[in-house]
């Protein structure tokens, strides 16, 4: 029971321990957010280095968008408890929850406690700008909104985790989630 208070405060306050993490995120960026932009990827380049092991996984929408997600596991390599989807909020990606260094960071929490962590990155963020016939520079890539983020990449996203884990999971977001997930509980 602690150790889930501690993920929830964990994250409830995750705006205010910004502060704390200044340094933690500026040595990420000197260091490993460098790599990620290199080509590395984030598993190897942010994950990884804080001893979880970590995959990457693609996820193509019914409209063509490829979407990057990450999926972590304890440090002891446990997949045994249920997968948690991590949404990030509106003009940010999936980085966002690697912020905060490992004991304050709620993908390392939940990962620490079992559970099988999956982190999504929205498309047209960094890690999220494929798609299987338009370039960024066309300007059919860039014409969607939030109703294809709810009605395309939401469901496509839970159906590849369901489909690699057979498991119903949890979803923790912010921002823009609520706009994303509002319809699919109304309708």
């Amino acid at each position: 029971m602690a150790s889930n208070l501690q993920i929830v405060v964990s994250f409830l306050v995750c705006g205010m321990a910004m502060v704390d993490a200044i340094s933690h995120s500026d040595s990420i960026r000197s260091g490993n957010f460098s790599a990620v932009a290199a080509g590395h990827g984030v598993c190897r380049s942010v994950v990884e280095p804080q001893g979880y092991s970590c995959s990457e996984h693609k996820v193509t929408t019914k409209d063509g968008y490829i979407l990057s997600m990450q999926r972590l596991a304890s440090m002891s390599g446990s997949r045994s408890r249920k997968p948690v989807l991590l949404q990030h909020g509106l003009f940010m990606d999936g980085m966002t929850w690697f912020l905060l260094p490992p004991g304050q960071n709620l993908a390392f929490l939940l990962a620490d406690n079992g559970y099988d962590v999956w982190i999504i990155h929205g498309r047209g963020s960094k890690y999220s700008r494929g798609h299987v016939s338009y370039d960024l520079d066309d300007r059919a890539y860039w014409d969607w909104s939030w109703d294809e983020l709810a009605a395309l990449d939401l469901p496509a996203t839970v159906d590849y985790i369901y489909n690699q884990t057979k498991q119903k999971m949890h979803f923790v977001g912010h921002s823009q989630v609520n706009i994303l997930k509002i319809p699919k509980l109304l309708f």
